[in-house]
């Protein structure tokens, strides 16, 4: 499958040498931090075990984080998959989601949540002498919460197993963290490519989403869980986002898939057959062009 031939998607950072410069990066950083958590807690004194458990387990956040950057080598392709919805199967054009990746990030974000756990609990370990602890106190307690918190409810919510998204012929669902959501074609107003950046000690992390806008977010199908945190989707300018960095398929496929049958909807019946599945392995899913 390639997407060689399709236009480049704009609206992505491209990662140098193919993201392989931030995962060794990640890989290297996090090994370092590993084994110098383990030396400090370990053979260090007793006031430098707090804060070696801390690095030792940002470390190995680090290194379980690294596989979400190895973007140069995906081993999935799409494929004809089911949809449930309210009891009746609908099927489509499946592009999943990798479960080691995903399973991976979600142990990689406990690690974090307990390395902050160390801020939360031994503040005056990483405080500088005179300075308040409260400010790194609230800080651990805040990212141990939200870090641990969501890195939990993934591995709990089915990490992994079964996650897509699936182009129907009806419309395009969304499946992770055991819930669904689907949004019918007629109601897409756009479909976008973009990155949410944060700005980390002077470096820039790029996080890719595939954004789509409604014309009335009303008709969405989604859980009351999910309608209360779409909420969050606006301060990235969006109704729903898709994270596409743990795709097991290149996302730029599952991008031009989107516009090209957002573009010819007399096109999307074949959505649920072989049909569909051959277009996308071929490529052939310029939206410029009418279908063939």
């Amino acid at each position: 499958v390639t997407v060689d031939s399709l236009p480049v998607v704009e609206g992505w950072h491209r990662p140098k040498l193919g993201g392989r410069l931030k995962f060794w990066y990640l890989l290297v950083v996090g090994l370092l931090m590993l084994v110098a958590g383990v030396a400090m807690s370990g053979l260090g004194d007793s006031d430098e075990r707090g804060p070696g458990i801390a690095i030792g387990f940002f470390g190995l956040g680090l290194v379980l984080s690294s596989p979400l950057f190895r973007t140069w080598k995906r081993g999935g392709r799409p494929a004809i998959a089911s949809v449930d919805r309210d009891g009746r199967p609908e099927t489509g054009l499946s592009f999943p989601y990798s479960r080691y990746k995903t399973r991976a990030s979600a142990i990689a974000m406990i690690c974090m949540g307990a390395a902050m756990c160390g801020l939360a609990l031994s503040p005056e370990s990483f405080a500088d002498p005179g300075e308040s602890t409260t400010t790194i106190r609230t800080v651990g307690t805040l990212g141990a919460v939200f870090l641990g918190g969501i890195g939990l409810l993934i591995l709990i919510r089915k990490a992994g197993p079964g996650w897509h998204v699936t182009l129907l012929p009806s419309g395009v669902a969304a499946v992770a963290v055991g819930t669904t959501s689907l949004v019918p074609w007629d109601a897409i107003d756009s479909i976008a490519a973009f990155d949410f950046t944060l700005y980390t000690r002077g470096f820039a992390n790029h996080e890719p989403y595939i954004g789509i806008n409604a014309t009335d977010p009303d008709r969405i199908e989604i859980s009351k869980t999910g309608r209360m945190l779409m909420k969050t989707n606006k301060l990235l300018g969006t109704d729903l986002a898709y994270s596409v960095r743990a795709l097991d398929v290149d996302p730029a496929l599952l991008f031009h898939a989107l516009l090209y049958y957002l573009e010819h909807p007399d096109a999307r019946s074949e959505l649920s057959g072989h049909a569909g599945l051959a277009r996308v392995e071929q490529g052939r899913l310029d939206a410029r062009r009418p279908p063939t």
